[in-house]
C-alpha cells in the first residue's frame, strides 16, 4: 500500500475527489446514536452555516434554519436565525412563521414579538412599499385586527396605504368581522378607492359562500366592472359548493352579456356532472351556444374514462373538434399569450393522453403510445405565441410520456420547450425516470438541460439522488459539480443528504460533510438529514 492514498469510505461512495478536502475541520468524532438524531444533524446545520462566508449564501442558509429549527420545536434558535436573514421579504416570513409556532403553543407575548419584528423590517425604509401585505397577512391570521390596521395607518405613501386598508377590508370581510370592515372603509379609505374596498369585501364574502352579504356588497357597487366582478366571484363559489340554481339567479345580474354567457355555461356544465350519460347527451343537444356544448361534452368526456368506455372517450373528443371547427372564432390575445381555434383544437386533443392513462391502466402499452402519438401530432402544431397554452400542453405531454416509459417520446418533446423552469423541471423528470430504468448515459444527457436557476438545485438534486440509489456515485459528483458555488448548491446537496440517511449510510454522509470544501454543501446535507429523520 506505500504510495497509495487510501480515500474514506465516503469519497469512494459519493465520488468525491481528494481536492475537496479542507485539512483544517477534521471530522469530528461522533457516537453511532448521534447520527440517528434529528438534533444533532441540526446543530451542525447551524455550526456551518454560521461558517458560510458569502452573505447573500449565509442568509439564504439561516431562512432554510429558521423554519427547521422551528418545526423542530426549537423556537428561540429558530428566532436567532431569522435575525440573520439579510433578504427582508425571507426575514419577514420566517419571523412569521416562528410567530405561528409560538401561537400554536399558546405564547401570544413570544408570538406578538416575533410579529414585531416583522412589521419593523417591513416598515423600514427602503422595504415599506413592498412586505407591509405579507404582515397585514399574518396579524390577521393569527387574530390581531387591531395591529394590522395600525400597520396600515403608519404607511406613508398614498397608494401603499389605500392597498392595505383594502387588504384589511377585505381580510376582516372574511373572518366575518363586517362592523369592523365597513369601519375601516370609512374611516381611513378615501372615496376614490371605496368601490375597490367594497368589491374585495364581496368577494371575500363570496368565498365563505355568505350569499347576503355578498349580494348586499355588489348592490352597492355603482362601477359597473366591480359589480359584474362581485357577481361573478358568487356564482364561482356556488358552483363550487354544486349550488347551481341559486348561481343561476346571481348570474343573471351580470351586466355584460358575454360575461354573463360565460357563467351560464360553467353552471351548466357544473349542473350535470351527476345526470346519466343519457341526460347529458339530450343537454348538448338542445345546447346552441359553441362554448355551453364543449363545456358538456367535456362533462361527457370524463364520463366515458371514468367508465372505462375508450371508443366512446375517442368520439366526444372528435364532436369537440367538430364543434371549434363548424363556429370558427377570433383569435383571443392575453398577456398569456395568443389563442386561436387551431390553439383549442390542441387542448381538445391533448384528451388523447388521458385515454393513454386508461389504456397503460388496462395494460394497452401499444394502445397507450398511440394515443399519445396522436395528442403529440395535434400539441406539435401550436405556436409559441400561444404562450402559456402551449407551455402547459407539452408539459402535460412529457408528463405523460414519462408514465408510459416512453423516453424517447419525452427527450424529443423536450425539444419542444423552450429553455426555462418548465424544461428544467420536465428534464429532471425525465432524466430520473432514464435512470431508474437502467439508462444512466441518456439520464445525464438529458440533465444537461436543467439550466434554468428557478428550481435548479431541487432538480439536479433529484437526479443526483437517483444516480446514488442506482450505485453510480461518480455520475452523481459530476453532477453535482455542476451546480457547486451557485445559489443551487444548497437544494442539491439537501437532497443527497436526505437520500443517504434514508438509505441509512448516515455515518458516510457525516464524514463525507466533515471533508467537503464547501460550507454551504455542509450545512444543507446536514439540513437534508434532519428533514430524512423528521420523516421517521
Amino acid at each position: 500500500m506505500k504510495g497509495r492514498t487510501v480515500l474514506p469510505l465516503a469519497w469512494v461512495i459519493l465520488g468525491f475527489s481528494i481536492s475537496t478536502v479542507q485539512a483544517s475541520e477534521p471530522t469530528p468524532t461522533v457516537q453511532p446514536e448521534q447520527l440517528t438524531s434529528a438534533a444533532w444533524w441540526r446543530e451542525r446545520a447551524v455550526h456551518y452555516a454560521d461558517a458560510i462566508s458569502d452573505a447573500d449564501a449565509r442568509s439564504r442558509a439561516h431562512y432554510e434554519l429558521a423554519n427547521v429549527r422551528a418545526r423542530a420545536g426549537d423556537l428561540a434558535g429558530a428566532a436567532k436565525s431569522a435575525t440573520q436573514i439579510k433578504n427582508p421579504q425571507l426575514r419577514i416570513f420566517a419571523h412569521c412563521f416562528v410567530a405561528k409556532q409560538y401561537k400554536q403553543k399558546g405564547d401570544d407575548g413570544a408570538c406578538r414579538s416575533e410579529l414585531q419584528r416583522a412589521r419593523a423590517v417591513a416598515l423600514a425604509p427602503e422595504n415599506v412599499l413592498r412586505f407591509c401585505s405579507e404582515v397585514i397577512q399574518e396579524y390577521m391570521e393569527m387574530g390581531y385586527p387591531a395591529d394590522a390596521v395600525s400597520l396600515a395607518v403608519e404607511i406613508p405613501a398614498d397608494f401603499q396605504r389605500n392597498c392595505a386598508f383594502e387588504q384589511v377590508a377585505g381580510l376582516l370581510a372574511k373572518r366575518g368581522d363586517m362592523a369592523m370592515a365597513y369601519d375601516v372603509v370609512k374611516q381611513h379609505v378615501p372615496p376614490s378607492w371605496e368601490e375597490a374596498a367594497l368589491s374585495t369585501m364581496a368577494n371575500a364574502c363570496a368565498q365563505e359562500l355568505r350569499v347576503g352579504e355578498a349580494r348586499k356588497l355588489a348592490a352597492r357597487l355603482t362601477d359597473t366592472k366591480y359589480r359584474d366582478n362581485a357577481y361573478v366571484d358568487l356564482v364561482d363559489a356556488l358552483v363550487r359548493a354544486d349550488r347551481h340554481e341559486e348561481a343561476g339567479k346571481i348570474a343573471d345580474c351580470i351586466s355584460d352579456s358575454a360575461r354573463r354567457a360565460d357563467e351560464e355555461v360553467k353552471i351548466a356544465a357544473a349542473s350535470v356532472k351527476n345526470q346519466s350519460i343519457d341526460s347529458l347527451r339530450a343537454r348538448i343537444e338542445k345546447a346552441t351556444m359553441r362554448e355551453e356544448k364543449l363545456a358538456l361534452y367535456r362533462v361527457l368526456f370524463d364520463k366515458r374514462i371514468d367508465a372505462g368506455q375508450v371508443a366512446a372517450a375517442e368520439a366526444a373528443i372528435e364532436s369537440m373538434v367538430k364543434i371549434i371547427e363548424a363556429s370558427p372564432r377570433k383569435a383571443q390575445a392575453s398577456k398569456f399569450g395568443t389563442c386561436d381555434d387551431a390553439v383549442y383544437i390542441a387542448m381538445v386533443r391533448s384528451q388523447y393522453l388521458e385515454v393513454a392513462k386508461l389504456l397503460a391502466q388496462k395494460g394497452d402499452r401499444e394502445g397507450s403510445l398511440r394515443r399519445i402519438a396522436l395528442a403529440r401530432k395535434a400539441i406539435a402544431g401550436v405556436p409559441a405565441e400561444a404562450g402559456i397554452c402551449e407551455v402547459m400542453l407539452v408539459d402535460g405531454l412529457v408528463q405523460s410520456e414519462i408514465e408510459v416509459g416512453d423516453f424517447r417520446g419525452a427527450r424529443s418533446t423536450l425539444g419542444q420547450l423552450r429553455a426555462g423552469y418548465t424544461r428544467s423541471s420536465a428534464a429532471a423528470r425525465v432524466a430520473t425516470g432514464l435512470i431508474k430504468s437502467g439508462d444512466v448515459k441518456a439520464g445525464l444527457e438529458v440533465a444537461e438541460l436543467i439550466t434554468d436557476p428557478l428550481g435548479r438545485g431541487e432538480a439536479v438534486g433529484r437526479v443526483a439522488s437517483a444516480l446514488l440509489r442506482a450505485g453510480e456515485p461518480e455520475a452523481a459528483r459530476a453532477v453535482l459539480r455542476k451546480v457547486g458555488g451557485t445559489p443551487a448548491e444548497g437544494e442539491a446537496f439537501r437532497a443527497v443528504g436526505t437520500t443517504m440517511v434514508e438509505a441509512g449510510r448516515g455515518s458516510e454522509l457525516h464524514q463525507w460533510v466533515g471533508e467537503m470544501d464547501s460550507k454551504v454543501a455542509r450545512a444543507y446535507a446536514c439540513m437534508g438529514a434532519v428533514t430524512a429523520l423528521q420523516k421517521k
